[in-house]
This record gives structure tokens, sequence and C-alpha cells, in this order.
């Protein structure tokens, strides 16, 4: 059993008052499988309600669209990611969307994301802090640096989502202990530096079968 390769799973925190430094000398204890740095941008879209996020993250980015699963907390979303091959630029994913119909909404710079990798039990758990700032349209300059710490099972982990709650918990009790955390936030990047809301999804309906 597998957990759901298109739900996202994690608890995500304001981090102002952490350094990097002392966060990758925490993670390090805690016997990382694998570190990585980065930097890219998030250019955001909108079409009438819907969202995409465009993340210039090399070679042709990665799409991706988010819904709720409740209008009260993060915790657990949808979440569908979209990688291109090689042969793709991110000017052709522009053109794309544009020519679509998708209107470029804001975009949000990552600095320093450190990206912490670890197993349990074969689970993936991805420990991020990274700064955000965001891009005024006007100046072309980025301002209003934030820190964010989050804590992700990550998708398609050998284990069930009631598992990958369980794990979520103990990290999330692990987190706020080391960096005196306050509580996990109810709103995700998009919420917080727009007047937007992902749509919460709706419930499947199912055809009725015919009466003979």
């Amino acid at each position: 059993m597998k957990t759901s390769a298109h739900s996202e799973i994690e608890y995500k925190w304001s981090a102002d008052h952490i350094s990097p430094e002392a966060f990758g000398l925490w993670c390090q204890r805690q016997s990382p499988v694998s570190y990585s740095r980065t930097s890219c941008p998030d250019v955001y879209y909108s079409q009438g309600d819907n969202i995409v996020r465009h993340r210039w993250s090399g070679g042709a980015g990665e799409l991706t669209c988010k819904q709720r699963k409740s209008s009260r907390h993060i915790t657990d979303r949808f979440e569908v990611d979209l990688t291109f091959p090689e042969s793709l630029t991110t000017t052709d994913i522009t053109e794309f969307l544009r020519l679509s119909g998708w209107k470029r909404f804001f975009t949000l710079f990552k600095d320093r994301c450190d990206v912490f990798m670890f197993e349990n039990d074969r689970i993936g758990t991805c420990v991020a802090l990274y700064g955000v700032e965001k891009l005024n349209e006007k100046t072309r300059r980025c301002e209003g640096l934030r820190y964010f710490l989050e804590v992700e099972i990550v998708k398609g982990s050998n284990c069930s989502d009631e598992d990958a709650r369980l794990l979520l918990e103990e990290w999330r009790t692990r987190l706020e202990v080391a960096f005196n955390l306050g509580t996990p936030l109810t709103l995700s990047l998009l919420e917080i530096y727009s007047d937007r809301r992902y749509k919460v999804a709706k419930k499947p309906r199912f055809l009725k079968k015919a009466r003979g």
C-alpha cells in the first residue's frame, strides 16, 4: 500500500525566528538520507476560480494544481504535479499557459531553500526551511522576505495515508519542541500572498444505475 500520489500531507509554520544554520545543524543530527539547497521562482496563473503554479526548477519546470480537502486546514490537500521532457523549456510552458487562457497572477521567489530528506521504515519525509519574497510587478524587485518551515510526507511513500498522518504528527512534535514553533498555518503561500483561496474539492457524484 502506498500513500496517494495526488495528496499533499504536510505541516507549515512561520519561521522568521529560525536561522538556517541552526536548522541545518538540527537536521544533520537526525541522520538525513540526503540534503539539497535550491532557489527558484514560483509563477502563479489564474483562470476563473482555478489556480496553477509554474515552478521554474530547471528545464521546463513543474506545473502544480492544488485543491483543499477542508476549508479549515491545509494539512491534507489534493496536489497534482506535472513534469516535462528535456526537449521543452520554461518559455514553451509559459506560452502554452498564455494561449490556453491562463493569466499571470503573481510571482514568489523561494530563496535558500534547505531541504533534508529522511526515511522512517521506508516512508519518505521532507523537512525544509526556506525564504519567500513576492515580486513587485511595478518595480520588478522582490519584497517582504519571510521564512517558513514545513514537513511533508513524500507522495507515493510505502504506507497508508493513515500511517503517513501518524508519522507527520511525530515530526510535528519534534519540530515544535526543537524550534519553539507556534500553531501550524492554515493558509498556503498562495493564500498568504494574495486574496485568493484554493477551492475546496467537491465530493464526486456517482451515476445512479439505470432502473430496468
